[in-house]
């Protein structure tokens, strides 16, 4: 990175002061541990450090020579313009509906504003703080940094499981006294492990070590996050996790099947089919909700006939074939996510950003409704906010983020780019299920993933070194 920087016209040694940049760098360190705590649990507003590493990592860009900023950010202008079309249209779409126009503006400003601060400061990192003189951290330092920060998370969760455990002797399944919700927390472990996951298929398949990470550093930070998330017993996370396994072991297979032949594919194949398998069998067995699921899906579906998903007190929850009753979850995620979709459908234009906009739809064209505070899909609850153009602008970001990431590891061979798509992919699929796309999830996707598209334009231009796992 510092010989890339260094080849740039207009380079020039540091002239920003050494305590800001320092600063900068610890808030941002603070900021990834931080963000699934609920600012209740902390001593100040997540905000605070967020906003300050970003006004402080601003000034010390626009201190940097005019050239080297230019070539920082000139390979995104493509990606600048998407995301300034759909800001226009997030904007534009709440205005409309707002009655409060001004009102609309602060919640444009937190809800959305907010994510680009943050995806501009994961552009950032490198030109910041990656290199330019003695005692640069590095690339990929940077990024491990960041990552522990992060895995602090599910480590402070995995001991107070363990805690609790030994406190009350028995293991404490399905809560968490760390996170807003068990759902949140678990995005944060499974987007942790989706990287370590990456890591590992890269050393076991490519035989390249990305992260200065110890064998046995690796493994227990996998361990921890598989632990902690399973303790959780969150079934979409677990849905989450079993396609990560499933969708890293079809990425890793196809990068190497040429060169295995068909004996040492389909073992691989079949490694991570046993690991898919273990993690289903740990869920099937800690929670039995999974046992009248496949019984609850049409009961879901029959929106008409059983209407309990809009309100529970005046009908009551459907009976099972085998006499018993539909679990309440299971049962109205599904029927939400279909009555979202036919909603979607009768307001393509969207409502603007709004947290209630399902309930009212719900309202409007089904009847008086109690329990149906929003529709627990990420995607149908961004589409009633944006309606079908700034959904089908969100899906054209992402195809853009997993092909970036795809032409960087399959073409050209760099880890960060399998990390991107992890990344991409995995989000995106928990997204389809519970609502991941806002507030301080939306802020770290953003973050992470502006961050690995620079790190794999930076390794692609320095030559990267490969080393032997």
């Amino acid at each position: 990175m510092t010989r890339l920087l260094a080849s740039l016209p207009g380079f020039a040694p540091r002239t920003e002061p050494v305590w800001l940049s320092r600063l900068a760098w610890g808030l941002l360190l603070l900021l990834a541990f931080i963000w699934p705590i609920p600012n209740g649990q902390l001593p100040f507003h997540r905000n605070f450090p967020l906003l300050l590493s970003f006004f402080a990592m601003l000034y010390l860009f626009y201190r940097l020579p005019a050239d080297e900023r230019r070539a920082a950010l000139a390979p995104y202008r493509a990606l600048a313009w998407l995301l300034l079309l759909l800001s226009a249209w997030i904007l534009l779409t709440g205005l409309w509906h707002s009655p409060r126009q001004w009102g609309y503006l602060g919640t444009f400003n937190g809800k959305w504003l907010r994510v680009l601060q943050t995806g501009f400061m994961g552009l950032l990192v490198l030109p910041l703080f990656a290199a330019r003189g003695e005692g640069a951290l590095g690339a990929r330092r940077l990024f491990c940094y960041l990552l522990v920060a992060m895995w602090l998370v599910p480590l402070l969760q995995s001991l107070d499981v363990l805690w609790l455990w030994f406190k009350l002797g028995s293991l404490p399944w399905m809560q968490t006294r760390l996170g807003y919700s068990k759902m949140e927390m678990s995005v944060h472990i499974n987007l942790v492990a989706s990287f370590l996951f990456a890591e590992l298929a890269a050393r076991l398949v490519a035989g390249r070590r990305w992260l200065p990470l110890s064998w046995p550093v690796l493994l227990f930070m996998l361990a921890t996050c598989l632990f902690s998330g399973l303790a959780i017993a969150t079934r979409n996370a677990t849905i989450g996790l079993a396609g990560m396994v499933l969708s890293l072991t079809l990425m890793a297979v196809l990068f190497r099947a040429r060169d295995w032949g068909w004996a040492k594919t389909l073992g691989g194949l079949g490694a991570g089919l046993l690991l898919l398998a273990v993690v289903a069998g740990v869920s099937w067995q800690s929670d039995p909700r999974w046992k009248t699921f496949v019984q609850t899906v049409p009961l879901s579906l029959d929106t008409e006939r059983y209407q309990s998903w809009r309100d529970r007190e005046a009908f009551p929850l459907p009976a099972l074939p085998d006499g018993g009753v539909a679990e309440v979850s299971a049962y109205e995620r599904i029927a939400w996510i279909k009555i979202g979709s036919q909603l979607i459908l009768r307001e393509p234009l969207g409502q603007g950003i709004a947290g209630d906009n399902f309930h009212r739809l719900v309202e409007r064209y089904y009847g008086e409704s109690k329990t149906t505070s929003q529709s627990h899909s990420g995607v149908i609850n961004f589409a009633l906010a944006n309606g079908i153009p700034g959904l089908l602008l969100w899906l054209l970001l992402l195809g853009a983020l997993v092909y970036a990431g795809g032409r960087a590891f399959y073409r050209d061979g760099l880890v960060p780019g399998l990390f991107l798509m992890m990344l991409v992919l995995s989000y995106a699929g928990r997204s389809l299920i519970d609502d991941v796309l806002r507030d301080h999830m939306l802020e770290m996707f953003f973050f992470l993933t502006m961050l690995l598209l620079a790190l794999c334009r930076a390794e692609k231009a320095e030559a990267p070194l490969r080393v032997r796992a």
